[in-house]
């Protein structure tokens, strides 16, 4: 196994100080900055101080540098937290002794760009500055905190992490920078690094992930994102490949898996990039909105808001289990699976073969609404799949291509609740559509047939027979079942139905 990515930094008197690194994109990147110090250093314009702990910081030799701070020391005595302030503008802490120990800075107010480096033993940052750059080694437990109060700036900060790590963002702003970061032993565990971001507040957040695949020889973990807090902004999570991701790019990464789990309260709520990546998203009662980009094989479990699979196909979505949320269901290619479980739910089909089953309870109140199954809407011909296996008063849309439903009736307070059936795409010219449905379970008594026209023009007329012109829906009842065939080309196919004029609305 290769060794582990490191980051030098020259000490006092010609010294050299080693920071070990868990990945090498975020070492290269800090490696940039040790080497921007070194050379101030050297040049005088930086004076690096040694910090044993227990004592404030000593004054520089002159008002002219910068102030580095140098905590080396063994053990917890040597390591009392320490603020940056005045002069003081660069602390780097790497404990690598026998019994190695978290160092704490707290960056003042009124700072502007300070750099915190935090490597062996571990350590935590609070942060009352701007634009302050925090690097985490991966090497000792680790934390963040943006402390904002009324009357000063909001803080902000950078953060380039390996290893676990947790983040309160409650106030400021904070991106955080992850190369996949993979813990102290986590070579080839499933597992790699946890980011635990808590917003109690107000603060804006974003995640950054450069790969989903780490660089560590011989791991294959995978990065974890816990969202937790009551605040009252979400965060942003840019998946490798995303677009919009800031997070530097790895040569040659192989686009894996990224998990997020969602709490269950508004500081939970997220913004979620799915970009190449294969998203695993746990929801709770907080919304999201997961857009799965090229991703394959994506998985929603409880996730509440908008999850769009990937265009690669293959996810499976199921939506929040409390209506409260209201939740939206879009695949993105071939073989999607949705699973519906509250009314408040839109399953939206996307191209290719796609299976649709829902199991919301009846609704609580008879003018309360079920769930809402679409086909696909947008270009392409698709077979969509419609299940309905527990529930009262859902809707069907249909859409290109074929679609096949099974519905059942529910009812509400011991009343038979009927669905509603409507067609969702149109056309003004008569016979230019050949959309399909077959409807299985379609109760004549309660159900509806929509005469809403999808085109936008006048609601459709009915007509007896086989044949139907623009805007019209020719009705033929035969052998127990119903045909409609709409003028635009649509045909639904009503197995073991008799239809009547009372069914269209």
């Amino acid at each position: 196994m290769a060794a582990n990515p490191t980051a030098t930094v020259i000490g006092q008197g010609g010294t050299t100080i080693t920071l070990v690194w868990n990945t090498a994109s975020n070492a290269s990147i800090a490696q940039k900055a040790l080497s921007a110090i070194t050379a101030s250093v050297t040049g005088g314009q930086m004076q690096e101080v040694s910090y044993t702990g227990g004592s404030t910081l000593p004054a520089l030799s002159n008002s002219s540098v910068t102030g580095v701070v140098l905590a080396e020391g063994a053990g917890a005595a040597n390591h009392t937290p320490f603020q940056l302030s005045g002069q003081y503008q660069v602390a780097i802490s790497n404990d690598t002794s026998a019994t190695p120990a978290a160092q704490g800075v707290l960056v003042g107010l009124n700072a502007v760009g300070d750099e915190v480096f935090i490597g062996g033993g571990g350590g935590g940052v609070a942060n009352f500055g701007i634009n302050t750059q925090v690097y985490l080694a991966g090497q000792g437990p680790q934390s963040f905190v943006n402390q904002g109060f009324l009357g000063i700036s909001s803080p902000s900060a950078q953060i380039w992490m390996d290893g676990n790590a947790s983040v309160d963002g409650s106030s400021g702003a904070a991106t955080v920078n992850i190369d996949n970061l993979i813990g102290p032993s986590a070579v080839g565990a499933p597992f790699g690094s946890e980011l635990f971001l808590t917003n109690n507040g107000n603060g804006h957040n974003t995640v950054d992930l450069a790969t989903s695949s780490s660089t560590v020889s011989g791991s294959v973990a995978t990065p974890v994102i816990f969202l937790s807090g009551s605040g009252s902004v979400a965060a942003t999570i840019n998946a490798p490949g995303s677009a919009v991701s800031g997070a530097p790019s790895v040569t040659g990464a192989v686009e894996g898996q990224v998990w997020v789990v969602a709490g269950n309260s508004g500081g939970a709520a997220a913004s979620i990039n799915g970009g190449a990546s294969q998203l695993v998203v746990f929801g709770g009662s907080a919304p999201l909105t997961v857009d799965g980009g090229t991703g394959k094989g994506d998985i929603g479990v409880f996730v509440g808001g908008k999850f769009q699979a990937g265009s690669g196909g293959g996810a499976i979505m199921a939506g929040a289990a409390n209506e409260a949320v209201a939740t939206t269901l879009m695949g993105g290619g071939n073989n999607d699976v949705f699973f519906g479980l509250s009314n408040n739910t839109t399953m939206i089909a996307g191209a290719g073969n796609e299976i649709m089953a829902g199991f919301a309870a009846a609704p609580g109140a008879a003018s309360a609404g079920g769930t809402t199954f679409e086909g696909n809407l947008g270009a392409g011909a698709s077979t969509t799949t419609m299940l309905m296996e527990i529930g009262a008063k859902n809707t069907f849309i249909t859409g290109n291509g074929t679609d096949i439903i099974t519905a059942i009736t529910g009812s509400i307070g011991g009343a038979a609740a009927g669905n509603t059936f409507k067609e969702g795409v149109g056309s003004t010219v008569a016979g230019s559509l050949t959309n399909n449905a077959t409807i299985n379970g379609f109760n004549a008594a309660v159900d509806t047939i929509s005469l809403s026209n999808p085109t936008g023009g006048p609601a459709y007329t009915t007509v007896a027979g086989t044949t139907a012109s623009a805007g019209q829906i020719a009705v033929n009842v035969a052998g127990g079942s119903s045909t409609l065939k709409f003028g635009d080309g649509t045909t639904w196919t009503l197995v073991g139905a008799n239809v009547t004029g009372s069914n269209f609305h």
